[in-house]
């Protein structure tokens, strides 16, 4: 009785991330290219056949999720805030640390310039996904969710399908990148916030 009762509280759950994905469509897809708007539908579905990964799976069998799973999944939209000043709310106190920074503020990318891509001198991009999907869709559409394992869980669908924004690097052919990455997700607010981002890093041929 109490497996029973577990499993159909993880149905509940799974039933609420997909009424919220079908009710906030527009938000989901906003002006994105129509390939990954059919990626996202297609991400959904199979989330719904799959569902929530389980103890009895291989992968997962020492993650107890059910204590994660109790909270409120329901969707609390942030719109993104473009005049956020990174700096007034992240420092990295370590001295001397040399990176490059991206950073998402509420599930949404910002940076020092205001810029959603940066095209550097050698070639490489780095900035929004979301900004990358609209101003490189051809790029983005060979690679993807190419990569991505099918699983028997839904956890890889449900990101997939409801990602809102995240993380983009593109390093093209014979192009060396020895600067460390930092990526920062920072959660600046009082209010509930489901924050689910997408990460995306390209980096073609390099011939030594």
């Amino acid at each position: 009785m109490k497996l029973l009762v577990k499993m159909e509280a993880l149905h509940k759950i799974q039933e609420q991330l997909f009424d919220s994905f079908q009710k906030n469509q527009d938000r989901y897809f906003g002006n994105l290219p129509q390939w990954l708007k059919i990626e996202k539908e297609k991400a959904i579905q199979k989330f719904q056949v799959k569902g929530f990964p389980n103890r009895s799976m291989e992968e997962w069998r020492t993650t107890n999720l059910e204590k994660a799973l109790q909270e409120d999944y329901g969707n609390y939209f942030k719109e993104a805030e473009k005049d956020v000043n990174i700096d007034h709310v992240f420092q990295c106190e370590i001295h001397n640390f040399g990176t490059l920074l991206i950073s998402q503020h509420n599930g949404f990318h910002v940076s020092k310039d205001g810029k959603d891509l940066t095209v550097m001198d050698n070639g490489i991009v780095i900035g929004s996904i979301l900004a990358a999907a609209r101003e490189m869709p051809d790029l983005l559409q060979e690679h993807f969710g190419k990569i991505m394992p099918e699983t028997k869980d839904g956890m890889n669908d449900l990101n997939t399908a409801m990602f809102q924004d995240g993380f983009f690097l593109y390093v093209p052919d014979n192009v060396h990148f020895d600067v460390p990455i930092q990526m920062v997700n920072i959660i600046n607010t009082t209010e509930n916030l489901m924050n689910i981002r997408g990460i995306l890093f390209i980096s073609e041929k390099i011939v030594m």
